[in-house]
């Protein structure tokens, strides 16, 4: 009896306190916000010596492209106050592509790479480029497709090149090893944004660009694979034009009692003639061909030298060659490096078409 006189009065307790409660309701469902989801981010230092950010959203098949500026005195300031646009937030998860202009690059890169391998959000796999000589409000024009025009350029859309372009994780780590990195410059030409050279980049210094077939010695320096195309002269009226694929060139050291004495990088290229082919010419063009390769690598790795700038990574390469000699070859590298003695060896199998 007693058992079920609790049961009652514990009954009644809780139909007590639940007469207290507010009349138990639906949650109501918020107006959705939309998220625009920004696929170029770039970046500048303006007059007032703030960090200006432009971001560049585009759904597909959307004209024109949205855009969404701010300015702080940080990188992460300026993010912030780019985020909220009322009704719509914007998201920095799926940028592809960085673009920065000289003077943010010789004052923040340093910043932008502890900014975003300190940010889960941000991509360290995102491309990044230095747009000379132009404001980067520049890259995003009345009908411009800046995400679609960087991505033609990264996978060597233009002019049937393939120079490599650089993630921000690639730059990040040779800077840490090599303390000089090559960045992808552009370019505007008559409102086309073009691949235009390589910045050579130290101490917070862009010293020098690498253009043309400086560009191509410093791919093929840095022992990466890339195709790229070429035509040449042999004779009068005779034009041959080829297809060229490196798989990356070697860097082979030569110790003398206990020092590192030379360097011997080797090239070995595989092309295809595609236009103004005719037997008897395969030998005089193979010759050419090589001579300009060797002079594309030399031309190149002395300019990076009169900077004393490895950033080519030739010390790595070495390193990686001879891993057991790693202190030998390290120990007087940023000395030696500007003066040591390096023999260049090109070798070209060519094929009579595709």
């Amino acid at each position: 009896m007693k058992r079920y006189l609790v049961l009652l009065v514990c009954f009644l307790l809780t139909l007590s306190l639940s007469s207290c409660r507010a009349p138990f309701s639906m949650p109501r469902a918020q107006e959705p916000r939309g998220i625009a989801l920004a696929s170029v981010l770039a970046l500048e230092r303006d007059e007032t010596d703030s960090i200006r950010i432009v971001a560049a959203s585009q759904e597909r098949g959307q004209t024109p492209v949205q855009t969404y500026e701010s300015k702080a005195p940080s990188i992460s300031g300026a993010i912030l106050a780019s985020r909220d646009r009322g009704t719509e937030s914007v998201s920095y998860a799926h940028i592809e592509h960085l673009v920065m202009d000289e003077q943010f690059a010789e004052r923040n890169l340093s910043d932008l790479f502890s900014f975003s391998f300190q940010n889960g959000e941000q991509s360290i796999e995102s491309k990044v480029w230095i747009l000379r000589d132009a404001p980067i409000d520049s890259l995003f024009a009345e009908g411009a497709d800046p995400a679609g025009r960087l991505s033609v350029l990264q996978s060597g859309g233009a002019a049937n090149t393939s120079l490599p372009s650089r993630s921000l994780r690639a730059l990040a780590s040779k800077w840490a090893d090599d303390g000089a990195i090559l960045i992808p410059a552009l370019r505007i030409a008559e409102g086309e944004v073009l691949f235009d050279s390589y910045a050579i980049y130290k101490d917070g210094k862009i010293l020098d660009y690498l253009s043309g077939e400086r560009a191509i010695g410093s791919v093929l320096l840095s022992g990466e694979p890339f195709h790229w195309s070429e035509a040449y002269n042999l004779e009068e009226n005779k034009r041959v034009s080829v297809q060229l694929y490196s798989k990356g060139c070697s860097v082979k050291p030569h110790l003398q009692d206990g020092h590192l004495k030379s360097l011997e990088v080797t090239c070995k290229l595989r092309g295809s003639i595609t236009e103004g082919w005719s037997p008897e010419n395969l030998n005089s063009l193979t010759t050419q061909v090589e001579r300009q390769v060797y002079f594309d690598l030399l031309e190149a790795n002395e300019t990076l030298r009169s900077h004393g700038a490895d950033a080519a990574s030739l010390r790595r390469q070495a390193g990686l060659k001879m891993p057991l000699k790693w202190d030998v070859i390290n120990a007087n590298w940023a000395k030696e490096y500007t003066n040591l003695p390096i023999e260049y060896h090109v070798s070209l199998r060519l094929d009579e078409g595709l």
